[in-house]
């Protein structure tokens, strides 16, 4: 709005409107939608990597409380054991066939079992507070033991084709994904150091002639403007791209670095996948049968008048066996977590190969 009319031969210029629009270069327009997409990907690709992390972790406390748990079963069991041993040597000791020092190994035995049962019970309850953690779960419930872990199993994947998953694992997605977004806002930056189109059109309001019969009387003026912005501070803009240029190389590093890491993850893992898978085999199938069968044999002599110290130690490596048994079904499903994790992938099992 004019506070002072300017006036002229048609009449007083009142009110001007004006619009402008700049056309700057395609790249700026484009560029800048490929930064924006590429950073969304690159989001997306680290809530997955970050998924597949989480869910490493709730499986190791997951296969770490069932075997806590378990071990305390089979502490339990062995517990029951050693009572009968002992009521049977007091019972032998009244009528003089076996000795005070034998009732108190045994008694000695079960008292260190009891330790052992307890110092389970707080490590069960320390690895069940860090899963419902992991959960989300602030309330104090009862975590339910979790089920057998799976039977050995080696990946149907080759060591090629995990390797293949692993690099394209979404963690070093995310890094190409950001050296994407780098090198667009790398290329919005220099699209700035080019001139910028503007046009333009304005509008004056223009009042009637005071004077008597003049011809276009009141007749608004339209006025057409094509404009050109040239950006002067070149160096500064300059800048910017090598930043983001910079960026772009950064990331490609980290997701090559982080590339070599995960193949060598691969190979690591998948050894500790058949590893694990040997050990369960080993004391499951023959170990353990053996333990058994040695501890019954001795059981059987001892009710006869043989040595309670070699049942205590035979019940002893029948212990730690099945211990030994659990600890590497649990290792194996938790050795099976991080092979997947590194893969970024579930995997097909196939069933480890015989007794080793």
């Amino acid at each position: 709005m004019f506070v002072r009319e300017v006036e002229t031969r048609v009449g007083p210029q009142q009110a001007r409107l004006g619009i402008q629009q700049a056309f700057p270069f395609p790249t700026a327009l484009t560029a800048g939608t490929d930064a924006a997409s590429a950073e969304a990907r690159a989001a997306e690709a680290r809530f997955r990597a970050v998924a597949r992390s989480v869910r490493r972790a709730v499986e190791a406390d997951y296969w770490r409380l069932w075997e806590l748990r378990r071990a305390r079963q089979r502490l339990g069991e062995h517990a029951v054991v050693l009572e009968s041993l002992a009521e049977a040597e007091r019972g032998r000791m009244t009528v003089g066939q076996a000795r005070l020092a034998d009732v108190q190994q045994v008694e000695l035995a079960r008292a260190r079992l009891d330790d052992r049962l307890l110092g389970l019970d707080a490590a069960a309850e320390e690895v069940a507070a860090a899963l419902r953690s992991r959960l989300g779960l602030r309330e104090a419930l009862w975590m339910p033991t979790p089920d057998a872990p799976p039977d050995p199993a080696l990946p149907v994947e080759g060591r090629d084709e995990l390797v293949t998953l692993a690099l394209e694992h979404p963690r070093l997605d995310s890094h190409e994904e950001r050296a994407g977004a780098a090198e667009a806002r790398a290329r919005a930056a220099g699209a700035q150091r080019l001139p910028t189109l503007k046009v333009g059109a304005d509008w004056i309001v223009t009042g009637a002639a005071r004077a008597p019969d003049v011809q276009d009387s009141g007749k608004d003026a339209v006025v057409v403007g094509l404009g050109l912005s040239l950006p002067l501070w070149q160096r500064a803009y300059g800048a910017e791209v090598a930043s983001h240029t910079a960026q772009a190389r950064a990331e490609r590093e980290l997701a090559r670095g982080e590339g070599d890491a995960a193949v060598a993850a691969v190979d690591a893992r998948l050894a500790r996948v058949r590893e694990t898978a040997r050990r369960v085999q080993l004391r499951e199938e023959r170990l353990l049968p053996q333990a058994e069968a040695a501890f019954a044999s001795l059981l059987g002599a001892e009710a006869t008048g043989g040595g309670v110290a070699q049942v205590l130690m035979a019940s002893r490596e029948l212990l730690d066996l099945g211990l030994e048994a659990d600890t590497a079904r649990a290792e194996h499903a938790r050795a099976w977590a991080d092979l997947e994790e590194t893969c970024g992938a579930e995997l097909a099992r196939r069933p480890a190969g015989g007794t080793p």
